[in-house]
């Protein structure tokens, strides 16, 4: 699986904040909090079936995890 980059129509990287980013920071809040450990660990168990991995060997399932840039626990 691929990281997903915005792009502008040359080609080059957007390095601007999303909408959703500008909306926290209007709210002054620095981080977003984690979500349960439990909806991400099944949503990458999801993605480990979909892909083809096997969902019962913990490094697939940790390879299909999505990276939260928040609050970590």
């Amino acid at each position: 699986m691929e990281p997903l980059f915005r792009k502008k129509i040359n080609g080059q990287l957007v390095i601007t904040d999303t909408l959703e980013a500008r909306t926290i920071k209007a709210k002054d809040v620095q981080w977003m909090p984690a979500r349960k450990a439990v909806i991400v660990k099944d949503e990458a168990v999801e993605l480990c079936k979909q892909s083809g991995g096997d969902f019962k060997n913990q490094k697939h399932v940790m390879g299909c995890f999505k990276i939260e840039f928040c609050q970590f626990r």
